[in-house]
């Protein structure tokens, strides 16, 4: 299940593009949706459909 987060920071420069894919349980979704959340305050604020344009890939199981 692939979840697609959007909206802005407060930094004004992006560090890169995140891809990430979560296999498992909800509690699995639950961790990477704080992941995501701790790297969209980062700035890394773009989220890719495909792991071929990301600089960074995280892979939750």
């Amino acid at each position: 299940m692939v979840f697609l987060v959007s909206g802005s920071t407060t930094s004004t420069s992006t560090k890169g593009r995140i891809y990430h894919k979560t296999y498992g349980c909800q509690m699995n979704i639950s961790d990477m949706e704080i992941v995501l959340s701790i790297m969209k305050n980062e700035g890394y604020i773009e989220i890719v459909p495909h792991p071929e344009s990301a600089y960074n890939i995280y892979q939750h199981l």
